[in-house]
């Protein structure tokens, strides 16, 4: 027994590239060529065997429900003194020099508030 898929507007477009779809693939689905405008959305929601998922992918060289991993994103949030010093410096030439003149130092949070202070009352004045 074939597994049941529904389909939704992903699963449709993750089957094409970015010239769209092959004439086979249409076929595939029920759809003559050229298709008719709002073709996709016609088709959300119907109930197909996962085997022809599976074929509708593959015209495109492609797999459904791939077992390949997400993309890892690794974000490096360590902040050195060269970078707080090359931000200070890149505020400094932006920004009114009282902001980070006063006391408080260059704590982010008092620089944070200041410039915020600054461009509300900016806003009014």
């Amino acid at each position: 027994m074939d597994d049941k898929v529904v389909l939704t507007r992903e699963i449709i477009r993750g089957g094409g590239n970015a010239g769209g779809f092959t004439y086979a693939q249409l076929r595939l689905l029920g759809v003559e060529a050229p298709p008719p405008k709002g073709w996709i959305k016609d088709l959300i929601g119907y109930e197909v065997p996962r085997s022809l998922v599976e074929k509708f992918y593959a015209l495109q060289g492609k797999t459904f429900g791939g077992t390949a991993p997400p993309p890892t994103i690794t974000v490096n949030t360590e902040i050195t003194p060269a970078m707080t010093q090359a931000g200070i410096s890149q505020l400094r030439s932006m920004l009114p020099s009282n902001i980070l003149d006063d006391p408080g130092g260059y704590d982010p949070e008092v620089i944070v508030k200041r410039v915020w202070q600054a461009m509300s009352s900016a806003r009014y004045n």
